[in-house]
């Protein structure tokens, strides 16, 4: 589960810095355009056109809106649901030591009570034998609260990672598919320039 969860941390990331990526790339590749076409004089419109969707990328608006999206709605949900993975995990370690407790003073228990039935003794006489059963009643109601509030613990978990995951993912796809239509138009607009065949004879 934490294995999983990391994972969608990571390339969700890993999203984010790839488009940071081509967002930089695309505006290095422009302006490396602009440069070639400056000496273009017909073409001065067309540089003008690339110089302002240069200026609507570095402008950043959609970008950091995407952004923030990404890390309210998506990286934060991975993060709600690893923090609640590992206080199940934790309920679960701390199941461990009251069982180990419990299975200890059974023991005890148990060798004493055929220690006696062995010597034909009466249980009655050992002045230990009653402060065990106390002590093992005692770490078994422990054990039994304990369990009860991993089984709420992972019944939570289990109700809640469906819902919060598939919110997570569905943010993910919006706002990443919202950015891509961003960029995707941009470039649309600003390609009408081009010549519908340059290398005509």
């Amino acid at each position: 589960m934490l294995t999983n969860l990391k994972k969608c941390e990571e390339l969700t990331s890993t999203t984010l810095n790839c488009y940071t990526t081509l967002k930089k790339t695309i505006i290095d590749n422009t302006e490396s355009f602009i440069n070639l076409s400056t000496s273009c004089k017909q073409q001065i419109d067309s540089v003008h056109s690339m110089e302002n969707f240069i200026r609507r990328l570095t402008d950043n608006d959609e970008f950091v809106k995407f952004n923030a999206q990404v890390h309210s709605d998506t990286l934060k949900c991975i993060e709600l649901l690893t923090n609640e993975t590992k206080v199940l995990q934790k309920a679960l370690e701390d199941l461990k030591p009251n069982q180990k407790s419990y299975d200890s003073v059974r023991k005890e228990i148990y060798k004493k009570e055929a220690k006696y039935a062995k010597a034909g003794k009466s249980l009655a006489e050992s002045s230990t034998y009653h402060k065990k059963t106390e002590k093992r009643d005692k770490v078994k109601a422990i054990g039994i609260t304990k369990q009860e509030e991993y089984n709420t613990k992972k019944e939570n978990l289990a109700k809640n990672i469906s819902v919060i995951m598939f919110k997570a993912y569905n943010n993910y796809l919006e706002c990443t598919a919202n950015y891509t239509r961003f960029l995707g138009n941009g470039m649309n607009e600003h390609a009408q320039f081009a010549s519908s065949n340059v290398f005509r004879e």
